[in-house]
């Protein structure tokens, strides 16, 4: 694999991560209700799929790092001399920034051997500052230090909260909807249902407004730019993916939702758990592609 492959390979499996881990958190405090027994479940299942992602986050993020480093200096074994690191970690503009994504590296992988009670909230401020950060790292940071950049960040920082809470939380309804399903009735998986669909509904109107707010910086203003284009291509696929989302997302909230009273016990969850996790899928292929638009220079 080239420098670059792994570059955008780390990306993607740390980016998703860090979706998990923001939006799982966020999304078991909107679905569990007040049923004690029924959050138990949920939160057991997350107590053993979280310390994974947290395992796989921190180590593609140092990757990552590597590999941008290594891009800059022409290979792994440059980028592996004092003297790279030195002028890379105190010499660019880029060093302070990853010496904070370190730090916060360094807690998320802490976070595994500290009390469950407190893993949940931390996991979701560690992912809240790693998703934030990662924009003076890409293209939003091509603003400068100026109102007009502070602007570009501040979207920026809203489109991928606004989209780790919707497909980071994805994994949080399937346990929901799975965990003790035989003792769950029918109006019990609608409200659960009802809560993140909540939820999806703010993330999804927040995603299309700073998506277009972010492409049209990337233009600058003129989406004739992005034709015939290789950032044009990338955010093309993009695009018919999310729609992709949004289509299954209107079938459960619209044709899944209120035929749930209709449906048996057994039926039900395994229906919608199917259609969830295709749009689970099509979420991890769209921080794919979101991961190699961020490599992928925009158009002049």
């Amino acid at each position: 694999m080239t420098i670059l492959q792994i570059l955008v390979a780390a990306r993607w499996v740390h980016f998703a991560g860090l979706f998990v881990l923001f939006g799982c958190p966020l999304s078991f405090l909107v679905v569990r209700g007040a049923d004690k027994t029924d959050a138990a479940r949920i939160g057991n299942s997350l107590h053993r799929l979280l310390p994974i992602i947290a395992a796989a986050a921190g180590i593609s993020g140092l990757v990552w790092i590597a590999a941008l480093i290594a891009n800059m200096a022409g290979s792994f074994a440059e980028a592996a001399t004092g003297e790279t690191l030195q002028a890379f970690f105190f010499e660019t503009q880029f060093g302070p920034i990853v010496i904070v994504r370190l730090v916060l590296l360094f807690v998320a992988m802490v976070v595994l051997v500290l009390p469950r009670n407190i893993r949940f909230g931390t996991w979701l401020v560690v992912s809240t500052g790693l998703l934030i950060n990662q924009a003076w790292l890409g293209h939003a940071a091509n603003g400068g230090a100026s109102l007009f950049g502070a602007l570009m960040i501040g979207i920026y920082a809203v489109h991928v909260l606004a989209a780790a809470a919707w497909v980071g939380g994805l994994p949080v309804l399937l346990f929901a909807l799975f965990s003790g399903r035989r003792a769950r009735r029918a109006d019990d998986n609608a409200a659960i249902l009802s809560r993140y669909s909540t939820l999806a509904t703010g993330a999804v109107t927040l995603i299309l407004l700073s998506g277009v707010a972010n492409a049209l910086f990337r233009v600058h203003g003129q989406f004739g730019r992005l034709y015939a284009t290789g950032y044009g291509d990338i955010l093309a696929i993009k695009l018919l993916l999310v729609a992709l989302m949004l289509g299954l997302a209107s079938y459960n909230r619209f044709i899944a939702m209120p035929r749930l009273g209709a449906a048996t016990p057994e039926s039900a969850p395994a229906n919608l758990g199917r259609s969830i996790g295709a749009e689970l899928i099509l979420g991890v292929l769209v921080i794919g592609a979101a991961a190699l638009l961020g490599v992928t220079p925009p158009p002049d």
